[in-house]
């Protein structure tokens, strides 16, 4: 090797080093499909040269020169809480969503304690913390100060009131509805109506789950060393929404650190399928579906009378089907469908074979089949799931049915349309195009403002004032207070003089009277 091979070899790791960044992708949570979203930019920002150190409870990536990934192990949802989330009939009540939030928090704050998080609080330094602050665990941005580094982090569920509060960004009930209403497209005086009490038990729920996040964080992270917690909720630089304007998200403004990447975890070009699976999806000659519902609920155990009769319907098809099957017990499945404990979705709903998706109406796995133009058969079970579907209906390009309606009449007929149609091919076909017309990529755009706030130094001419105004404030009530009580003051002023004019104007007609008498 020459003297100037290895001078540019060295002048190049320099340079390398001195533009890399130390990150920290800090990432408790019990619903695998969360971290899956924000994954695929940690993993892409340690190839494009900085360090990442990430912390799940879950195992993500190969670890590298550059990418580390930290498991700190946790128990998944109980008993209880997942068979609320698998009836289908949950309701999104505060007291249910206080009960995931608990699970979430939990999580976050075991996590933090844990001896493999703590030794990277004292003996680790970072440039810039990523996290997925949702279900109200924000006791984690204590971390973000206690490394001395800006914030950025991303939503599963879009726009929600907590990262609203959090950017100052405004909630329009007249146009928008809350995502948990399951209501969509344009909405009358009635919805509107629903959408603003609803808005109302939202912000006071809001109120009182930060109060509890207010009193775990200054556990933690107490004040005499650490910022407060409404100084560390309003330091974030930018948020990911997993939304895009053309996907099934509510339209609705956005600032300029609130960045759609809605389909990151989408690959133009998906890893090629092998083994046992792509030999069953290329003898498929009669086309083929994919099932699952999702990381967080098992197709195995969710409802097994009603996935019984599905598959018996399934049975009589001539298509193939495939189905993320987390049991080792697979004497249900019938001959033409295989089930795998762990499936590529992406790679499987690319294949050409592939006709129909079922599944349970979550974003990724909306964005996945619009991208690769499969209609969707939708069971939603909660969240966003229900008003996902609704929106895809409309669209038409699919169906929906909750999974415990399911009979093998509806099933069946429901499966033939769908199947037979071509209506929901042609009408995906259209959305799809819409929603792979991009400048960059949802995972290029992701990188580029990451590294944009490192650039910046945490990009504060990004943050909108609003997010210093309280509430009263933000929607100029106190300045429509300040008006009507002037508009009160002169409008009794005015009163007092006609009273005095009035009254003056009775006693002098009183007393012209009274000497017409005398």
């Amino acid at each position: 090797m020459s003297r100037l091979t290895i001078l540019f070899i060295l002048i190049s790791f320099i340079i390398t080093t001195i533009n890399a960044s130390r990150i920290l992708c800090y990432f408790p949570n019990p619903s695998k499909s969360h971290v899956i979203l924000a994954m695929p930019i940690c993993e892409e920002l340690a190839n494009r040269g900085h360090i990442v150190t990430s912390v799940t409870n879950f195992k993500f990536g190969k670890n590298s020169s550059n990418f580390k990934n930290i498991v700190v192990p946790r128990p998944g949802f109980d008993d209880d809480l997942f068979g609320k989330l698998s009836s289908g009939d949950v309701k999104p009540s505060p007291k249910f969503l206080m009960q995931v939030s608990k699970k979430f928090r939990e999580d976050n704050i075991e996590t933090l304690k844990s001896p493999e998080f703590q030794k990277i609080m004292k003996e680790e330094t970072f440039d810039l913390i990523f996290f997925i602050p949702v279900f109200f665990n924000n006791v984690q941005l204590g971390i973000a100060d206690h490394f001395k580094t800006p914030w950025v982090g991303l939503t599963p569920m879009g726009n929600i009131l907590p990262i609203r509060q959090m950017l100052g960004s405004h909630t329009l009930p007249a146009t928008v509805p809350n995502f948990l209403l399951h209501m969509h497209g344009k909405m009358g005086f009635p919805e509107r109506v629903k959408n603003f009490l609803f808005n109302i038990v939202d912000y006071g729920m809001t109120f009182y789950m930060d109060t509890v996040q207010k009193s775990e964080y200054e556990q933690y992270f107490p004040s005499n060393k650490y910022r407060s917690y409404d100084d560390m909720k309003k330091n974030m630089s930018l948020i990911f929404l997993n939304s895009h304007f053309a996907d099934s998200e509510i339209i609705r403004p956005l600032l300029p650190n609130e960045i759609e990447i809605g389909g990151i975890q989408i690959k133009t070009k998906p890893a090629p399928l092998e083994g046992e699976l792509k030999q069953f999806l290329d003898n498929a000659t009669n086309g083929a579906i994919l099932w699952t519902f999702g990381t967080n609920l098992p197709v195995s155990s969710t409802q097994p009378a009603k996935v019984d009769v599905m598959l018996k319907v399934l049975s009589k098809i001539k298509e193939k089907v495939v189905v993320k099957w987390e049991s080792d017990d697979l004497s249900r499945l019938p001959k033409n469908i295989l089930g795998q404990k762990w499936l590529p979705q992406d790679s499987i709903l690319a294949h050409p074979n592939v006709k129909l998706f079922i599944g349970h109406g979550g974003l990724g796995g909306v964005g996945e089949a619009k991208y690769h133009q499969v209609p969707i058969l939708g069971m939603p079970f909660f969240g966003d799931q229900d008003s996902n579907m609704a929106k895809i209906e409309e669209e038409g390009w699919g169906k929906s049915i909750k999974l415990n309606a399911v009979t093998e009449e509806n099933f069946s007929a429901l499966l033939n349309d769908m199947l037979t149609n071509e209506k929901y091919q042609n009408k995906v076909k259209t959305y799809s195009a819409k929603y792979r017309d991009r400048i960059a990529s949802a995972l290029d755009t992701a990188v580029f403002w990451v590294e944009y706030v490192l650039k910046h130094h945490g990009a504060p001419h990004l943050q909108y004032p609003g997010k210093e105004l309280n509430f009263l404030q933000r929607n100029s009530l106190d300045v429509i207070g300040l008006f009507a009580v002037i508009f009160i003051i002169i409008l009794k002023f005015l009163t007092f003089l006609f009273g005095i004019f009035c009254g003056k104007k009775s006693t002098l007609a009183e007393v012209k009277l009274q000497k017409k008498k005398n």
